[in-house]
């Protein structure tokens, strides 16, 4: 396949390149050499997407892919593709003026395809029935603390009052919070998990006495009590209710 990168608000480096082609390399097998992939990298907001156009006699193959790392959605997009390729091979290739795009191993396998997907969901439906079946993983208790060491540490609910991303980096929140004592900033390792307007008025759970520590030339005072699900999704402690801002917990 030959290969057409370009790039909207980002710069195409080399390492994005061989990402790329190695990964949409594994699709070479279905197409004859000279089939053209057009391929567009962009950032827009927050995200950082990919879009990628095959045209083949008769068709277009498209797909696109957005996350928070472009490496990432060069993978998701790979796979879509692929996808794509296995679940319309046959009306593809039923057109004749297609069937000069694609390889021949790509015309020649339908049934052996069939077969595997079959095999495909019959290993997925035994995979997902043993991991129902396992226990789920739970970080095992940590050291026993003496009740007053407990006490020495300062809970307080807090409301956020602002929140922005800090500039240069891909996981940090500045967010200013009322913590009924004062108001702080605390800088929060949560970018990849929350937006800025999502977070802007919530009530959160945060250790209020912190040795404070200066990140990316912000002080940073406290520390944003979270959990993580089973999904390695970070979910926001905070009252069931709304709650006078200072609050102890405890």
């Amino acid at each position: 396949m030959r290969y057409t990168i370009t790039g909207r608000n980002i710069e195409v480096t080399q390492g994005l390149r061989e990402a790329v082609e190695d990964k949409l390399g594994k699709l070479e097998k279905y197409f004859t050499p000279d089939t053209e992939a057009v391929v567009t990298l962009s950032v827009q907001r927050e995200l950082q997407k990919i879009e990628v156009t095959i045209p083949v006699k008769g068709s277009i193959i498209r797909a696109e892919e957005s996350s928070n790392d472009m490496y990432v959605s060069i993978d998701l997009v790979e796979e879509v593709i692929e996808r794509q390729l296995k679940k319309y091979k046959k009306k593809l290739i039923d057109k004749k003026q297609n069937a000069v795009s694609f390889s021949d191993a790509f015309i020649e396998k339908i049934e052996d395809d069939v077969i595997q997907r079959q095999l495909d969901k019959l290993a997925a439906t035994k995979a997902a029935n043993l991991a129902a079946e396992a226990p789920q993983g739970v970080e095992p208790q940590k050291a026993e603390v003496a009740f007053d060491d407990f006490q020495k540490m300062d809970i307080r609910v807090a409301t956020i009052l602002t929140a922005e991303k800090v500039a240069k980096t891909k996981k940090l929140l500045r967010l200013t919070v009322d913590t009924g004592i004062d108001q702080r900033e605390i800088v929060s390792g949560i970018a990849e998990h929350f937006t800025p307007e999502e977070l802007v008025g919530r009530q959160v759970l945060v250790l209020v006495n912190l040795q404070p520590r200066e990140l990316k030339g912000t002080l940073s005072r406290g520390m944003i009590l979270m959990a993580e699900d089973a999904g390695g999704r970070l979910r926001l402690l905070g009252p069931d209710a709304e709650t006078i801002a200072g609050a102890v917990v405890g």
